[in-house]
């Protein structure tokens, strides 16, 4: 398993020049999707940090972050308005089995997806006004892999009110995802896309019943 073996730095732009080569061959609107930063963390916990590096876990996050809003930031200044994060890892603190593994290995689940949510906050920090900013989440499904299960309902609340991100694509379109109940706690202004295939894709913002 990879992991942190130096200070984390920006050292170049990672994505600008494939935002900028399809922003030229596109009218419509061009978006980067990018690994969400929790992927830097979760699959090893403080395993995957040299303590010799990071003595302290939120100097990583902090420079996690810098790195993140770094780029985000380069991706901006080329004229990119439209960010999306794959953040998967929120979807395995709602399945019980994954929750325990995470106990198990000595992190809290919820403790956990607050540090994520703000994390991603310092990430996006600063952008521009008209740059929007969504999160992608599944279940682990790559290769009809079935990594997670459970509804949103662990999560809802924290996850919808606390991120402060512009949208979510939500996986809807199976038993895996729970009910509809957990989007009670999406908050005016910001928009959930329901489902991931086209028999099943919808929109809901709030008051739309």
């Amino acid at each position: 398993m990879l992991g942190t073996v130096a200070p984390l730095r920006h050292a170049n732009d990672i994505t600008v020049d494939g935002y900028r080569f399809l922003a030229d061959t596109t009218d419509l609107t061009a978006k980067v999707m990018m690994p969400s930063p929790s992927f830097a963390h979760y699959r090893g916990g403080r395993d995957v940090v040299d303590p010799a590096i990071y003595p302290d876990m939120d100097e990583f996050f902090a420079d996690l972050a810098a790195v993140y809003r770094d780029e985000i930031m380069a991706l901006a200044a080329a004229g990119c308005r439209y960010v999306q994060l794959d953040e998967v890892h929120f979807t395995f603190f709602c399945d019980p089995a994954l929750r325990e593994a995470l106990i198990a290995r000595g992190d809290d689940p919820d403790t956990l997806a607050k540090t994520y949510t703000r994390l991603i906050n310092e990430c996006i920090a600063g952008r521009p006004d008209d740059m929007a900013i969504t999160v992608h989440l599944c279940r682990g499904n790559y290769r009809s892999g079935w990594v997670a299960q459970g509804g949103y309902e662990p999560i809802a609340e924290q996850m919808f009110n606390k991120l402060e991100v512009d949208g979510f694509f939500l996986e809807y379109d199976d038993d895996r995802a729970g009910d509809f109940q957990p989007l009670r706690f999406l908050p005016p202004g910001k928009t959930a896309v329901l489902g991931w295939s086209p028999r099943s894709r919808a929109t809901w913002k709030p008051g739309t019943g």
